[in-house]
C-alpha cells in the first residue's frame, strides 16, 4: 500500500511539473505516456489491454471517476470528460466495440484518458468528426490535438515501434485503425530521421523541379549532391554551364 501511494505521489509531481502551461511539446507528451505506462505496469506491452489500463489509471488517480453510461446519455459522442467533477463518461457502445476489437474504440479510450491526465480544464467530448466549435477555439483545437497525440503515443510508443515498416505492421502490433496507423507511421519515420539526422526523401516531381532550377543558374541546396558539396566545401561550386541570368524561365 505504501509503495502504491509513493508511486502516486511521484507521478503526480512529474505531471504537475509538465502541466504548468499545458502547452505541451510533442516530446513532453511522449514522456508523459512513457511515465504512465511505467507506473501502471504496461511499459513493454504492445497491444494494450484497455480495460486493465482504465483500472490501473483509476488506482493511480483515485480522484478520477470513470463511468460506463447508457448510449442515450452520450448519443453523439464516444466519451465526455468533466473537469469540475473529475469524471470521465464512456458510453456502452464504446466498450462493446472494444470487446469486438474495433480499433477506434481503443483510440477513443486512450484519447479520453488524456484529458484529465493533461490537466484540461473544460468539458470535452469525443466526436467522430470535428465540430465547428473545435475549429473556432484555439484552446479546444490545441487540447484535442494534444489528446490525439497522447493516445497515439500511449498505444504505440517509439521504443515498441522497432521493426514496424508498413502501415499494416502498426495496425497489427498496436491495434490501430488504418488512418491512425498511417499517421503514427509517418511520425515514427520522422522520429527515426531525427535520431539519425537524415533528411526526408524528396518526391520525384520536386527533384525534377529543383534540377531544372539548378540548370537555370539558381542556387539549390535541397538536392543530395548539392547539400553534400556545401557541407564539404562551405560553398556551392558553380555548374559547368555558364550563367547569364538568375531569372526563372
Amino acid at each position: 500500500m505504501a509503495s502504491a501511494q509513493r508511486r502516486i505521489c511521484i507521478v503526480n509531481e512529474i505531471w504537475q511539473e509538465f502541466a504548468v502551461s499545458r502547452k505541451y511539446t510533442i516530446d513532453q507528451i511522449k514522456a508523459l505516456t512513457l511515465i504512465l505506462r511505467k507506473h501502471v505496469g504496461f511499459e513493454s506491452a504492445e497491444y494494450l489491454d484497455m480495460r486493465a489500463l482504465l483500472k490501473a489509471v483509476k488506482r493511480l488517480y483515485p480522484s478520477l471517476t470513470i463511468l460506463q453510461v447508457r448510449n442515450d446519455e452520450l448519443s453523439d459522442a464516444d466519451g465526455m470528460y468533466d473537469p469540475a467533477t473529475h469524471t470521465l463518461r464512456i458510453p456502452d457502445r464504446v466498450f462493446g466495440a472494444l470487446d469486438k476489437g474495433v480499433p477506434r474504440a481503443r483510440f477513443s479510450l486512450a484519447h479520453e484518458i488524456a484529458h484529465p491526465l493533461l490537466g484540461h480544464r473544460n468539458i470535452r467530448f469525443r466526436h467522430a468528426e470535428k465540430r465547428a466549435y473545435e475549429y473556432g477555439s484555439q484552446t479546444v483545437s490545441r487540447e484535442e490535438t494534444q489528446a490525439n497525440r497522447f493516445a497515439a503515443f500511449l498505444l504505440a510508443p517509439d521504443q515498441l515501434c522497432v521493426g514496424c515498416e508498413t502501415i499494416e505492421d502498426f495496425m497489427e502490433r498496436f491495434g490501430l485503425s488504418r488512418s491512425a496507423a498511417e499517421i503514427r507511421k509517418d511520425d515514427y519515420n520522422r522520429y527515426l530521421r531525427h535520431q539519425h539526422r537524415q533528411e526526408r526523401e524528396l518526391p520525384p516531381n520536386a527533384v525534377d523541379l529543383l534540377k531544372y532550377l539548378r540548370s537555370k543558374g539558381h542556387k539549390v541546396t535541397s538536392l543530395k549532391d548539392e547539400a553534400r558539396q556545401v557541407r564539404s566545401t562551405g560553398e556551392r561550386q558553380p555548374p559547368p554551364s555558364s550563367r547569364q541570368s538568375s531569372n526563372i524561365i
